[in-house]
């Protein structure tokens, strides 16, 4: 069975994610800074689902998370570092074996939204 790991997962998108995969039955396990918060958020209990402490932006705390996983979707916050961590996380990936990683994104599509001056969203391209 395909084992996916889900980052960010006690975010928004992260948690609604976490919560349809095991509703729908598929193993998941699901990186958290905090496992103790992530219980809180409402992750704890969830069957087929693991939470595993770690933090993207450190390598050394992503062993137990990658072991054993075959895809990932990447969530992370929208913080000056992101790309870096980002690039961190993927290159840890690539050292643990994993076959594919799918980043998650935001769009903004309001009307007058001018993505030029958001800088996440250049970030993100």
């Amino acid at each position: 069975m395909t084992m996916i790991l889900v980052t960010g997962a006690t975010g928004l998108n992260g948690k609604a994610i976490v919560h349809e995969f095991a509703r729908q039955g598929h193993e998941v396990r699901a990186l958290v800074r905090d496992a103790d918060r992530a219980s809180v958020a409402g992750l704890g209990g969830l069957v087929g689902v693991e939470l595993v402490e770690g933090d993207m932006r450190l390598a050394d705390t992503l062993g137990a998370a990658l072991d054993g996983i075959d895809r990932v979707l990447m969530i992370s916050t929208a913080a000056d570092d992101m790309t870096e961590t980002q690039c961190r996380f993927i290159d840890a990936c690539g050292r643990a074996g994993v076959a594919h990683v799918v980043k998650f994104s935001g769009a903004e599509s309001n009307i007058g939204y001018d993505a030029k001056r958001f800088r996440f969203t250049r970030m993100h391209e």
